[in-house]
């Protein structure tokens, strides 16, 4: 991105993408159409994940360290596949 800033009261800032950025726009693209076409099967992933670490006392939230390892009907890179 390129930043420019216009000596305005208040200050006019304007954006634009650069021809590296460009680059990375045309490869993140395929992975946010990928995003959307998935968007359902990622949450109720994530809601058997939640699921599963409420059952085990263990906040959905969890942010102790490495997710634990996947267990007997634990999501996991299998599921969709």
């Amino acid at each position: 991105m390129s930043r420019s800033a216009f000596p305005t009261v208040p200050v006019t800032v304007e954006y634009t993408i650069t021809p590296l950025g460009a680059t990375l726009a045309a490869v993140l693209h395929p992975l946010s159409v990928w995003a959307e076409a998935n968007i359902e099967a990622v949450l109720e992933a994530q809601s058997r994940y939640d699921a599963l670490m409420c059952a085990a006392g263990m906040s959905a939230a969890y942010s102790g360290g490495p997710a634990p390892l996947a267990s007997a009907g634990a999501p996991n890179e299998d599921d969709n596949n």
